[in-house]
């Protein structure tokens, strides 16, 4: 069970699409890469990645799903349908 969602983001559009987009009551963890590139960078590090967007999907303490632009997905895209469709 999904119950947090931590998203680095590097655009006002990027925020604006998920907040727009996702109908739950998850909690959303945000970092801007402009405004804090060291916290973003270590939350990045940490699961091998460097592309900006990045998310991942928590149960409690357990990361359950990321979200990485190395895949060549749109990262945003295939969170909202993950999280609104469970897919």
């Amino acid at each position: 069970m999904i119950t947090d969602v931590i998203i680095v983001i590097n655009s006002d559009e990027q925020k604006d699409k998920i907040t727009d987009s996702i109908h739950n009551d998850l909690f959303y963890s945000f970092i801007d890469e402009r405004l804090d590139k060291t916290k973003a960078y270590k939350f990045k590090y940490m699961f091998g990645t460097k592309i900006t967007p990045f998310a991942v999907a928590y149960d409690k303490d357990k990361p359950i799903r990321g979200f990485y632009g190395e895949a060549k997905e749109d990262v945003i895209e295939s969170l909202i349908k993950y999280l609104n469709d469970g897919k």
